[in-house]
């Protein structure tokens, strides 16, 4: 399974605690979308549940691809934003990612056309929470 997963909703922490499951961090690609997504194809092919970035562009790869994903992103609420902020703050995330998420933080839970597969965490929940009740 692909897991294309909104900033701060537990990504890293999930893949630490299970063998099972990679964290794919999209920096060490440097944008290059196609390495990226056949990277996610490959691991997926191989057994496991791979963590992916949200960006627009890597979910348009994945669909131009004709590659499953799951999108899960927060609740879409000031409360939620707030909660995101926090995280984001005790993470260490600079203050320039900072600005970025709150800045966008309607535009990034844009679902695109095409996606079907989209899981909306619930106010306080990880993403640990969705994946171990599936």
């Amino acid at each position: 399974m692909i897991i294309s997963g909104f900033a701060g909703i537990g990504k890293s922490t999930l893949a630490k605690k299970s063998y099972e499951v990679i964290d794919l961090e999209s920096s060490i690609f440097k944008k290059d979308w196609e390495l990226y997504s056949e990277t996610a194809k490959y691991l997926d092919e191989q057994g496991y549940d791979v963590l992916i970035s949200a960006h627009k562009e890597i979910r348009t790869k994945l669909h131009d691809k004709g590659i499953k994903y799951t999108f899960v992103l927060p609740s879409n609420t000031e409360k939620s934003k707030n909660e995101y902020l926090d995280r984001y703050r005790l993470r260490g995330n600079t203050d320039s990612f900072i600005y970025n998420m709150m800045e966008n933080w309607n535009s990034y839970h844009e679902i695109l056309p095409w996606e079907n597969d989209v899981v909306t965490l619930r106010d306080g929940d990880y993403l640990a929470d969705w994946y171990y009740s599936i």
